[in-house]
């Protein structure tokens, strides 16, 4: 049974690229994303560092730790600050890991195969959960989103890094998704 992949496609990009409304869509639909964690961040100011924290995340940067990309967006004086909330920061990560389990729920309902009817539901289970798409998850993510740059000495710091990156992921997937939709309409 043949599972597609949702891996990078430099011809989907460059078709998309053509489009004028390209960089301009992107970002509306960023900035959608995070707004829809106002609920779990409250504070303003760390509203602002998590915006950035995930600026930085998808950037083109070689390092994807606090430090260069805190350089990238808000200069020298950004770095502390950002640090600081990465790894002390008081909000509750219970809950923005709850909302982006939400977002993720919302956003898978089924599976579509197009085996046989003979096919049990056992095997169809396990192609659908095969561990391909775990393992390609993380190898986008530590090659893209830098889940191995964390540079700090806290658990909970690594922690809220890992669970920034997921988020990111999740909104890189999502635009993966919307671009094939807009492309090849």
């Amino acid at each position: 049974m043949q599972l597609t992949k949702t891996e990078y496609s430099k011809e989907l990009l460059e078709k998309w690229r053509n489009e004028e409304v390209t960089e301009s869509k992107i970002t509306g639909l960023l900035t959608q994303y995070i707004h829809s964690y106002d609920t779990v961040i409250t504070n303003k100011t760390q509203r602002i560092h998590f915006e950035n924290y995930l600026r930085g995340l998808m950037s083109n940067l070689d390092r994807k730790s606090i430090e260069p990309i805190a350089l990238s967006i808000t200069g020298e004086k950004g770095v502390r600050p950002l640090q600081q909330f990465v790894t002390r920061s008081t909000f509750n990560d219970e809950r923005v890991l709850d909302k982006y389990r939400g977002l993720i729920g919302t956003a898978i309902k089924y599976f579509l195969s197009n085996a046989p009817d003979t096919v049990d539901i056992a095997e169809l289970h396990e192609a659908a959960t095969l561990r391909w798409p775990i393992e390609q998850c993380f190898e986008e993510c530590k090659s893209y989103l830098g889940m191995d740059h964390f540079e700090g000495r806290s658990y909970s710091g690594f922690l809220r890094h890992l669970l920034f990156v997921m988020i990111a992921h999740f909104f890189v997937t999502s635009l993966r998704l919307e671009l094939k939709k807009t492309v090849y309409q």
